[in-house]
């Protein structure tokens, strides 16, 4: 793609529409406060000396939620705590903007945008806008940290391709001591022999979990420690058979089996049935387990080679780390709409794929039909079925049906189809 004048006067103009209207956007949301505000409030609490844990924190009104990241990261934010509301959330909101800047720079860096006509980029960019358009927007809203923990994680790729490893490694463990879910990229190291930034991100998340110490004591870090494990274990009923009493946003795997498969109560007072089967709670453990496992071990159908040896080319790195992070939100428990923005990259790679394919014709008519058709279902279960379309009673309705996890599906298979080899990209492996 070679830019023409009138291109680069399109993107000038994208570029001052999106900081300016991003900046009043960021200001707005920003200043509600969000979820941001019961991380102040954790931090607040440690201030005094007091556990972050098992504790209700005010969030305004007759709102109260309890907080469930690490200790770290509580201790972290101890400084920006004395801060008068709401710069703290501001200033994040900002951040978030450059978070998704950057994002789209390192997703664009993957991809051989230079195939497309600019035409195409233009439409590759807007369906791709569209299609996760609802989940930027809501964590932009919540004041939310799964941009950061985006950006940490391509950053970190970004800087393994350039052999700044330290870096690399700071990034990945400064994601999962935030939230854990970053820790997928753990095994993918192993698996691609990166032994060396392996083994600086156990040594820095290691560093990072013990610090507090420093501050706190030993005694009460582990405290810490302990309590955060107790909130966060996979097991606790709250994440099993009862995920959707309180609210039905959860949308990982076990919200969703938790939907269909028990008699749950559920927080909207629905006259519908979903219930396809009832399973005790022994049974609704080992599903979700063996699906997760599915999930997890479907990975290998996206490495393609054997273990220690490299990627075919960066398209297929791509593609890797694109599954990974689309079934991360699914597999991780009580993950709610915002972290649905991980299936970001596998959505932008499925559009730039499907329009090279349709244009070059090198994918079969049947294939070809079968990624149209689940990324069309993705756009309408997972990214139509906002509140701010359809309504709240159709959102309501959504939610308790786990539309989005059921839209998540439909991506990956989407993904699976969608075997970068078929482009035959000659760039280096990574």
């Amino acid at each position: 793609m070679i830019l023409e004048s009138k291109d680069k006067k399109y993107r000038l103009i994208f570029l001052i529409l999106f900081i300016v209207g991003g900046s009043v956007y960021a200001i707005i949301q920003g200043a509600k406060g969000g979820d941001f505000k019961i991380y102040l409030g954790a931090a607040e609490l440690l201030s005094q000396g007091d556990s972050c844990y098992n504790v209700w924190i005010h969030l305004g009104g007759d709102n109260y939620c309890g907080y469930s990241y690490s200790p770290i990261f509580a201790t972290f934010l101890i400084p920006f705590s004395y801060l008068p509301s709401p710069t703290v959330e501001i200033l994040w909101s900002f951040a978030n903007l450059f978070f998704l800047y950057r994002l789209f720079i390192l997703f664009s860096g993957y991809l051989p945008l230079s195939k497309l006509s600019s035409r195409e980029y233009r439409f590759w960019a807007f369906v791709s806008a569209a299609l996760i358009a609802r989940f930027v927007l809501h964590n932009f809203e919540m004041v939310q940290m799964t941009l950061f923990l985006l950006y940490c994680c391509f950053e970190a790729m970004h800087q393994l391709k350039k052999e700044n490893y330290l870096l690399a490694s700071l990034l990945i463990a400064l994601g999962i001591v935030v939230k854990i879910i970053p820790i997928v990229l753990i095994p993918y190291l192993l698996y691609r022999k990166q032994f060396k930034p392996l083994l600086y991100t156990i040594v820095i998340t290691v560093i990072f979990i013990l610090s507090p110490a420093l501050i706190y004591g030993w005694d009460m870090n582990i405290s810490l420690l302990s309590e955060w494990m107790d909130i966060i274990n996979p097991n606790n009923t709250e994440f099993t058979t009862g995920q959707n009493i309180n609210g039905e946003g959860v949308h990982s795997i076990s919200g969703f089996i938790a939907a269909y498969f028990t008699d749950s109560e559920s927080r909207f007072n629905l006259d519908y049935s979903r219930t396809i089967y009832l399973i005790d709670q022994e049974n609704f453990i080992i599903l979700v387990n063996v699906i997760r496992l599915f999930l997890i071990a479907f990975t290998l159908y996206f490495l393609r080679t054997l273990p220690f040896k490299s990627s075919k080319n960066k398209l297929h790195t791509f593609w890797q780390l694109c599954y990974i992070f689309t079934i991360a939100p699914l597999i991780f428990p009580h993950q709610q709409k915002y972290a649905f923005l991980f299936l970001a990259p596998a959505v932008l790679y499925t559009v730039y794929y499907l329009i090279i394919t349709s244009r070059e014709q090198i994918l079969p008519k049947p294939k070809f039909f079968i990624a149209f058709s689940s990324l069309f279902l993705f756009f309408a279960l997972a990214s139509l079925t906002t509140d701010g379309l359809i309504g709240d009673h159709l959102n309501e309705l959504s939610e308790y049906y786990k539309t989005i996890t059921l839209g998540t599906f439909f991506l990956i298979v989407a993904l699976a189809v969608c075997n970068p080899l078929f482009l035959r990209e000659t760039s280096e492996g990574n």
